[in-house]
């Protein structure tokens, strides 16, 4: 429930009342992980995480081309260095296989990158 007190537009809670300065520092906080801010990358790799909950093979095997994260996933720049050689970031190895669980598909393209062995 919103109220004005003093002529400051705050929230009312369990008979708490917070001015928005107060509610901006305590948003500032929560966006925050432990007392570090954020990287952007290691905000993306977190989405990840979240989104295939907490599974670290299941993000190295996303197969959800579609989403603009999906590049940045494994929480390094495919853009910098030899990342732009990894099979992990190559769309190619993904396309198709929607359906494979995560082990076989990480299996597959290691024997696909290793010539077939």
């Amino acid at each position: 429930m919103n109220v004005i007190m003093n002529g400051k537009i705050g929230f009312k809670n369990q008979n708490l009342v917070l001015d928005a300065k107060e509610d901006l520092i305590i948003q500032k906080k929560r966006f925050k992980m432990g007392n570090k801010k954020t990287s952007p990358m290691g905000a993306i790799r977190q989405k990840c995480i979240d989104c295939m909950c907490d599974q670290l093979q299941e993000i190295r095997a996303c197969s959800v081309l579609e989403c603009s994260l999906w590049r940045f996933r494994l929480g390094i720049n495919p853009n910098c260095g030899n990342n732009s050689k990894n099979p992990l970031l190559q769309p190619k190895y993904f396309e198709g296989r929607h359906n494979m669980k995560s082990h076989e598909l990480l299996k597959l393209i290691k024997y696909e990158t290793n010539g077939g062995k």
